[in-house]
């Protein structure tokens, strides 16, 4: 299983996101190349739940994928009040990697409470 790390802050007001990507050392796979909407649906999805919580915090998350399948989506840190809202958002992500064994991506979302 290789493993992969980005983070994405989603800003309550406009919900800018702006990835930063780390990759184990050999090889560097950005999760924009796996999810190439991830920028789109992320805040499209999290929008309400930022809007509706107004609370800072990052969630740190866990995707799991083999193929054009999302094996699993887990919050491993962060307010729990996040967790359904970021694995909904997530589980609505179209990804692909071609490797036939499973890819680890390690991603924070930061909310922000806008002003």
């Amino acid at each position: 299983m290789k493993l992969r790390f980005a983070t994405f802050a989603l800003a309550a007001a406009g919900l800018l996101s702006v990835p930063s990507v780390f990759a184990t050392p050999g090889e560097r796979l950005y999760i924009e190349s796996a999810c190439p909407r991830i920028r789109e649906v992320l805040p499209e999805h999290l929008e309400s739940a930022a809007r509706r919580l107004q609370r800072n915090g990052v969630v740190e998350v866990r995707l799991t994928l083999r193929g054009d399948r999302i094996v699993e989506v887990m919050p491993v840190s962060g307010p729990a009040p996040y967790f359904g809202p970021v694995r909904f958002a997530v589980r609505h992500l179209h990804c692909r990697v071609e490797q036939a064994q499973e890819q680890a991506f390690f991603f924070r979302i930061a909310f922000i409470a806008g002003e």
